[in-house]
């Protein structure tokens, strides 16, 4: 089951000094979530793991990460290491701490998901894409809800111009549209993360990618308006091989290391 979420002979390599492997599928107030060859397994952290993060949060399990597991007689399981990261997705520290916030690790592609309705802001999305590149992984920007516009092409092309090198897609769960594209980013068992704010169509796009037909009750939570977002980031397998990590929606971006944020461009319907 691991392979077809990313083990590879590197990571196995990693792990050779004994321990059983697993990947985390979600981190939960002091507890992580972990896919094992014999199925999901919630495990606490061993004192090495608890040691590092109070020298550095970073270093702590986050959805995604692949890592070590101790089994003790009377049937507790601690995660005792964190295997080396291939990427990491951080955001900058705010509100007076040291650190960032390390929100995803071991992804092959960062996907950010904006609705096209209201139209996208500009200085927005570019702040997204700086952080998905700083992360390690492709980034590539999805543009959802275009069917309930009539310029979807018109924006993607604005926002290609402002992205370089950056792929766009125009998706739409409803129609279909878009949504294989996106698949395609995890074929060879690659990891998929998607960023973006609230109610842009990042949980309605994780379901459309398992092939479901309604929202996962899971950790989902009304948000007053009768939507449903995610309240944990979670490692989701896909049918056929590859995972998606979906997540909270992110209310505002900084970027660890980085400079002044652009000024905010708007787009605007013609």
């Amino acid at each position: 089951m691991l392979e077809t979420i990313g083990w590879t002979p590197d990571l196995a390599r990693a792990a050779a000094d004994g321990g059983s492997v697993g990947r985390v599928a979600r981190v939960d107030r002091g507890l992580a979530s972990v896919l094992t060859e014999a199925g999901p397994l919630w495990v606490s952290f061993g004192g090495a793991v608890l040691s590092g993060m109070a020298e550095s949060p970073l270093t702590g399990p986050c959805t995604g990460d692949w890592v070590l597991i101790r089994d003790w007689p009377d049937r507790r399981s601690t995660l005792e290491r964190v295997l080396p990261r291939r990427t990491t997705v951080v955001l900058a520290a705010g509100g007076g701490q040291s650190h960032g916030e390390l929100l995803c690790a071991n992804v092959d592609v960062v996907a950010l998901v904006v609705a096209v309705h209201p139209l996208p802001v500009l200085s927005e999305v570019e702040r997204l894409v700086a952080l998905a590149w700083r992360s390690g992984a492709r980034p590539a920007v999805v543009l959802t809800k275009a069917d309930l516009v009539t310029d979807a092409r018109q924006v993607a092309r604005d926002v290609s111009s402002a992205t370089p090198g950056v792929e766009v897609v125009i998706a739409s769960t409803r129609t279909g549209e878009g949504v294989d594209t996106v698949r395609e980013w995890v074929d060879n068992r690659l990891t998929l993360a998607l960023l973006g704010a609230s109610g842009h169509g990042k949980s309605t796009l994780t379901n459309a990618l398992v092939g479901v037909g309604v929202l996962r009750t899971r950790d989902l939570r009304a948000d007053g308006r009768g939507r449903h977002s995610s309240v944990r980031r979670e490692l989701v397998p896909l049918p056929g091989g590859g995972a998606v990590i979906d997540g909270p929606g992110l209310r505002g971006v900084e970027l660890v290391h980085g400079g002044p944020a652009p000024a905010e461009k708007r787009l605007s319907r013609r």
